[in-house]
């Protein structure tokens, strides 16, 4: 069977590159679906807050969320650090109460989401659950 190559789309060299190098979808937000009554938004008002001594590490997982709300979410969300006690998702680490390496708690409020895990990695893994979340809801918004 010969194919004619000319059918398919042409795409120049290496631009597959630029798609496998994006992180995060832009464009997530889905208008048609607005905030419930029973959920809570989340806006640009809101911080991304980390202890007041941080590790490189969780700095990134930071900067990701912060990535993720700014490219996918169209909402600006500032790095802040402890002392902060207003709106905002708190990552937090080290939690005694965790054993398991990589797990994490994940706690809604009206105001505030906490993500707490065993350690930095845990923090890790609740943010990219807060991440999915908000793709499978197609906005900032979630249920306390």
């Amino acid at each position: 069977m010969l194919l004619d190559f000319n059918q398919f789309p042409h795409e120049d060299a290496y631009t597959f590159k630029k798609r496998l190098n994006q992180v995060h979808t832009p464009g997530r937000l889905n208008s048609s679906r607005p905030k419930q009554p029973d959920e809570i938004a989340i806006t640009a008002e809101w911080k991304i807050v980390l202890p007041s001594s941080t590790s490189n590490f969780l700095m990134q997982v930071a900067m990701d969320l912060q990535d993720y709300f700014h490219t996918s979410l169209e909402i600006n969300m500032e790095i802040t650090e402890q002392p902060y006690c207003g709106q905002g998702i708190y990552l937090e680490c080290k939690n005694p109460e965790l054993t398991v390496p990589r797990s994490f708690t994940f706690e809604v409020k009206e105001n505030q989401i906490f993500i707490s895990g065993a350690d930095e990695r845990g923090c890790a893994m609740g943010g990219f659950y807060l991440e999915e979340l908000m793709k499978v809801r197609e906005g900032a918004y979630l249920t306390p």
